[in-house]
């Protein structure tokens, strides 16, 4: 039993040491606002961000912008365990040689006394301004339309709570569609809907103002119930805010690979008479995509150039070769077949003869482009030039 609990431990702690070793540590200096000691940071690597930061931190937030178009383009959020040090694991990965732009922010709990003073601020403004933005006497209009009551609505809560932050994952500060239906019953409300002129004892001004103040009411009960449930999570304010500007990343050598396999080239002919020449061939690839950040088709793909070993030999027994060096050249596409194996497709460039029809006239050479297909094996290289 103390066996197989012990072989389990093992592999328990072999699968957390592999996970944790996919992420590159990254120290951040909130005194000095920079990263490993102002160093480069990883390029193409995972991240855990790690530092010291304020005791009463409970929330960070870091936001990863383009440093060129000032954009976000990753967002993590860390909270916090028991320890005071952060631990925010980034699985964002940057480019070599490029600059990004980090917020970084830092919240602390929001009491609940603060909460219930916060959302007594809210529903305050927000029912003064369902009140404005209501008129008429004898049904119910507005003075702005629906579609855009809902969105000021929303961005007065958005105003509010812009600094405010949420444990909850949909937590969100806007209203639902319930808001919106109470809205469109008060535009389409007849307000002399309860008056009867016979059994009545109130006036039809006074029916009007009573029906049109339930109304009002069932919106604003709908508003407070929702501001309600939306504060009524545990909140985060935040507290202080850094920024840091154009920071690079470090420089990645470039990729290279070898070719070297076999294939065969098209001559002439159809299938009845084909002739085609056969050679291994040795050559250079250029990948059309980084492996790490490029899309799974172009990191598997790459443009290659390269010289076949033989020359060939065309139907009539003539030596078909190269027309710059002494071997016929090609020119195409290598894609990823298996882990090392590839599959190549291009154009071979010839150098054949052209027979004249003169008795006496010797031939001339000529430039031939004909298709090739061929399966390499690859072997894939760094490499700095001059660094």
């Amino acid at each position: 039993m103390m066996k197989n609990i012990t072989v389990l431990a093992l592999l328990l702690f072999g699968f957390i040491a592999t996970t944790f070793a996919q992420f590159t540590t990254v120290s951040y200096d909130m005194e000095r606002n920079w990263f490993n000691e102002g160093q480069a940071l990883p390029a193409e690597k995972s991240m855990v961000f790690k530092g010291m930061i304020p005791g009463d931190t409970e929330m960070v937030e870091l936001s990863i912008l383009s440093s060129k178009r000032k954009e976000e383009l990753y967002q993590a959020t860390w909270f916090k365990t028991n320890t005071p040090e952060l631990s925010l694991i980034v699985p964002f990965k940057l480019r070599s040689s490029d600059e990004y732009d980090f917020v970084l922010n830092f919240f602390k709990e929001v009491p609940r006394s603060e909460r219930q003073e916060l959302e007594q601020k809210i529903l305050t403004i927000l029912h003064t301004y369902i009140e404005v933005n209501l008129s008429g006497d004898k049904s119910i209009k507005f003075v702005e339309k629906k579609k855009k009551i809902i969105k000021q609505m929303n961005g007065l809560m958005e105003r509010f709570l812009a600094d405010y932050r949420s444990k909850k994952v949909n937590w969100k500060p806007e209203f639902s569609e319930m808001v919106a239906l109470k809205l469109e019953h008060l535009e389409k409300a007849d307000l002399d809907k309860e008056y009867v002129r016979k059994d009545s004892t109130m006036t039809k001004q006074s029916v009007r103002s009573a029906a049109r103040q339930n109304l009002i009411t069932n919106l604003q009960t709908q508003i407070d119930t929702e501001v309600r449930h939306l504060l009524d999570e545990k909140l985060y304010t935040l507290m202080e805010s850094r920024f840091v500007d154009n920071y690079v990343t470090e420089e990645k050598q470039n990729s290279l690979a070898l070719n070297a396999g076999f294939g065969g080239v098209y001559l002439s002919g159809d299938w009845s008479n084909l002739s085609y020449g056969s050679s291994p061939y040795l050559g250079i690839a250029f990948p059309l995509g980084n492996s790490v950040l490029g899309s799974k088709f172009l990191s598997n793909s790459s443009i290659t150039l390269g010289v076949f070993t033989q020359n060939f030999e065309d139907e009539n027994g003539n030596e078909v070769t190269g027309f710059l060096v002494d071997r016929p050249i090609y020119l195409g596409l290598d894609r990823k077949l298996f882990k090392f194996i590839r599959v190549n497709v291009g154009a071979a460039f010839l150098e054949g003869l052209n027979q004249s029809d003169v008795v006496g006239v010797a031939p001339t050479k000529k430039v031939i482009i004909r298709p090739f297909i061929g399966l390499s094996a690859r072997i894939d290289l760094s490499i700095g030039f001059g660094k």
